[in-house]
């Protein structure tokens, strides 16, 4: 069976149905075991061996990842931005120094004389750290700097903690100095509690029992 062309970066996930005589959608089964897509060897015990017999039937179904061309010859690392040069008081389990956008931007040299040609960053977007402007020094501080995250507030914009937009471009114009290619994690949830009104419009809700409109949490409503 021919899916056709995938023109976007993305998982891609498929189920085979078929229309029984009196309309309903029945999920065909697969019979036997697909042949693996790349060459398989197995040495010593496999404890994840597939012991199915040909016989042995499951729900015709599967995932497609689909990366950017040229994508599979690259080495790459995964850097979490807090956490990229951070302090740690291990007693209290809590961050003396957070790692910011500027130390990945220094780190970037280094990572280059160790082959890494393509970074993962993650935590990079703006979450709910709850920013606030302190009337005595002017500066802005935040009163949950240890928010999660996966609580992002909005999905366009660099974590304002962490450097926001100049630092993550500072991290992008060092990167191509050094043929590095930049990759940023993102999210198709976001924060329940204080996400940006842009997406007041666009979140999943249902009615209560009392009639309330409400956000189904689980959903893109929550992260």
């Amino acid at each position: 069976m021919n899916f056709g062309k995938f023109w976007k970066c993305g998982f891609f996930d498929w189920r085979l149905y078929e229309i029984s005589d009196v309309g309903k959608f029945l999920p065909c089964e697969a019979f036997g075991q697909p042949e693996p897509v790349f060459p398989v060897t197995h040495g010593g015990d496999d404890y994840y061996e597939d012991d199915r017999s040909q016989d042995s039937s499951s729900l015709a179904q599967g995932r497609f990842i689909v990366h950017a061309r040229g994508i599979r010859d690259h080495t790459f690392h995964e850097v979490q931005v807090d956490y990229q040069n951070a302090q740690f008081d291990k007693n209290q389990n809590l961050f003396l120094r957070r790692g910011t956008f500027k130390d990945v931007e220094n780190s970037i040299d280094n990572y280059a004389k160790q082959g890494v040609s393509a970074l993962y960053l993650m935590g990079t977007l703006q979450r709910d750290n709850y920013p606030f402007t302190n009337k005595y020094t002017n500066q802005t501080e935040y009163r949950k700097d240890d928010a999660s995250p996966l609580a992002v507030t909005s999905r366009n914009q660099a974590n304002k903690m962490l450097g926001g937009d100049a630092g993550l471009k500072a991290i992008v114009d060092k990167a191509k100095t050094r043929n590095i290619k930049i990759v940023v994690d993102t999210l198709a949830r976001i924060s329940s509690t204080r996400h940006h009104r842009k997406y007041k419009d666009l979140l999943l809700h249902h009615l209560t029992e009392e009639g309330r409109r409400d956000i189904c949490y689980g959903t893109d409503g929550q992260a």
